[in-house]
């Protein structure tokens, strides 16, 4: 009996091990084959919602991901878990499967997370100081049953061209700095319940001062490019915490009509 249990349990761990690669696979495929290419839309200026449906059609897919992906999470624990309690002796070969499967999934959750953190409506290309401006961000990863998830509070600043590099090579610190005051740049995300999907609109935020970086040359104000950094902490099933942020595509500023 014990050894047909322990049959058993080495082949749920080998099937877990299958079902975690596949879960990568489908995530690369809609990261290459639907999100890449809904930005590059975006930021050749056309119209992304006409692309294989668009961003509802990127959040059904990232939504039913991460819920498969949270619901291996939890038969994987619950595979540990029982293994702990029987008193089987499996191959020394078998003992890391479960924290490198836990480890793995883990990841792969934070990957899906951090990507599903995009910006519906970029801010306007050009900002005038002391004009109010609008932007709408998004989580493709709605508040679903098996994925109960806070809903949390973004905060918007303007970093400098340097500062977005610093940030998307993830210098320490980077996340920190700013070149401006925005105010209004503060909200919590909005659960909408007939489309399930999580998202808040900057409706009135407002840039108060900017710090420029030296003049090189005959440069105009006009060439040094900024953008609008959106940050928030979310937290899933009240266990795992991820530090999301996303930039905008770059914006000028000015402080008159000239």
């Amino acid at each position: 009996e014990a050894s047909r249990l322990l049959f058993h349990y080495v082949s749920l761990l080998q099937i877990y091990q299958k079902t975690c690669t596949e879960l990568q696979a489908v995530h690369s495929h809609i990261l290459e084959h639907l999100l890449i290419p809904w930005n590059r839309q975006q930021q050749m200026g056309n119209n992304p919602s006409a692309l294989e449906g668009g961003l509802d059609t990127l959040q059904q897919w990232y939504d039913s991901l991460a819920d498969l992906t949270w619901r291996n999470h939890e038969q994987i624990e619950q595979a540990g878990a029982l293994r702990a309690r029987l008193p089987l002796e499996i191959p020394p070969e078998q003992h890391g499967i479960v924290p490198m499967l836990l480890s793995g999934i883990k990841q792969l959750l934070e990957t899906l997370i951090t990507n599903s953190f995009v910006i519906e409506k970029q801010p306007p290309q050009v900002l005038k100081k002391d004009a109010r401006f609008s932007a709408t961000v998004r989580c493709l990863i709605g508040r679903r049953r098996h994925m109960r998830m806070t809903l949390p509070q973004v905060s918007a600043s303007i970093v400098s061209e340097d500062q977005a590099r610093a940030i998307i090579k993830q210098e320490p610190g980077a996340k920190n700095l700013a070149s401006g005051d925005i105010v209004n740049n503060k909200g919590t995300m909005e659960y909408h319940q007939a489309s399930d999907q999580m998202s808040i609109t900057f409706r009135n935020m407002s840039l108060k001062r900017i710090r420029r970086a030296e003049k090189k040359g005959n440069e105009t104000v006009t060439e040094e490019k900024f953008s609008i950094f959106f940050q928030m902490e979310l937290t899933v099933n009240t266990q795992l915490t991820y530090q999301v942020w996303t930039l905008s595509l770059p914006v000028v500023v000015t402080v008159h009509g000239n």
